[in-house]
């Protein structure tokens, strides 16, 4: 019975090491990832407005193609173009089919 409650401690015990030691890997693998991600260069933005609205904002992404990004005034991400760009005008047109009324702060 003794053997029984020790194997059961042990079992529970390197349960516990490899948890610990797969969190603590996760979160190296993580980091490393943030690092290596570079943020698109915004060439316009909107400030935040104190009136209620979307803020919209149109950037290039790192292969030089325009995309946007539809911000709600919690600051969550609520919209952003399924791809890239060529031309700025076609990334407003698929703003606009998306919402997009031509104003940067949307109050729709």
């Amino acid at each position: 019975m003794c053997v029984n409650i020790f194997l059961v401690l042990l079992a529970v015990s390197l349960m516990l090491t490899f948890s610990v030691y797969l969190f603590i890997y996760n979160r190296i693998i993580n980091y490393e990832l943030q690092k290596s991600v570079k943020m698109p260069k915004i060439i316009m933005k909107e400030k935040p407005s104190l009136s209620w609205g979307d803020n919209w904002t149109f950037y290039r992404d790192s292969s030089g193609k325009y995309r946007w990004r539809r911000v709600s005034t919690n600051q969550n991400v609520v919209g952003a173009s399924t791809q890239g760009y060529v031309n700025k005008k076609d990334c407003v047109s698929n703003a606009i089919r998306n919402g997009y009324n031509g104003n940067k702060t949307n109050r729709t």
